[in-house]
């Protein structure tokens, strides 16, 4: 199916006012999770009378606590092959082969937040922590309503290899363990609360993000990221 590309003019032809702003924007898909951000929009019903959200308001809407089971669906289609082959991949510890699946479904859906998660888990799994952090963080910055989502077991490395990464990781952001930069060590930070979240260990959480507010205090993710895993303590 070809879609309108919403930036462009009206076409030859076309019906549409250039100058009704309302004309040239898309219709809202009533699957797609809401973007509380978007509520100063003044031609949502949802939303028309609500003012622009504090930080802690739009934290206390994204803390949903959602468990995901699985990261395919029913659907018979190529991309969801692909996912389910990784899915199993990641499932017995295949972790090169399951960041190969999930890359190669992501090429079918660019961005799909769960085929994203997927490639930060195994990218995990397979020991490149630097790697992670960069898909998990810009899955976070496009698409925050992933954040407080919690996986099942079988979506994450095996626990010895957790266990692992959390003692490599804490090693890696000790400057007197490691030489790491300053950027780098707030990437493993980043990881290391993220395997907090997942595990439900809020120390490990708030040890995260301590070392991060230290390396990258000026990080945009980060107010997010205390004010859903910490609830609320932004500026903590």
């Amino acid at each position: 199916m070809v879609t309108e590309d919403p930036t462009r003019g009206p076409g030859p032809g076309s019906d549409r006012d250039p100058a009704d702003p309302t004309e040239s924007r898309p219709p809202r898909d009533p699957s797609a999770p809401r973007d509380p951000s978007a509520s100063n929009d003044p031609d949502d019903p949802e939303t028309a009378k609500s003012s622009p959200l504090s930080l802690d308001q739009y934290g206390v809407i994204l803390r949903h606590g959602q468990k995901v089971e699985t990261l395919s669906s029913e659907n018979q289609d190529r991309f969801n092959e692909l996912m389910s082959s990784a899915e199993e991949k990641l499932r017995q510890g295949e972790y090169f082969w399951a960041e190969r699946r999930f890359d190669r479904a992501l090429r079918f859906t660019p961005g799909h937040p769960l085929a994203t998660a997927g490639a930060g888990h195994a990218q995990l799994g397979a020991g490149l922590y630097l790697s992670s952090a960069l898909t998990l963080h810009n899955l976070f910055t496009s698409q925050p309503e992933m954040i407080d989502v919690r996986y099942a077991d079988t979506l994450l490395p095996k626990r010895e290899r957790i266990t692992e990464a959390i003692r490599t990781l804490r090693t890696k952001i000790d400057e007197d363990q490691s030489a790491e930069s300053p950027n780098d060590r707030a990437s493993f930070a980043f990881v290391l609360a993220y395997l907090g979240h997942q595990t439900s260990d809020q120390a490990m959480v708030d040890e995260g993000l301590e070392a991060m507010s230290k390396y990258s205090p000026n990080d945009k993710l980060l107010p997010l990221l205390k004010t859903v895993w910490q609830g609320g303590e932004a500026g903590k």
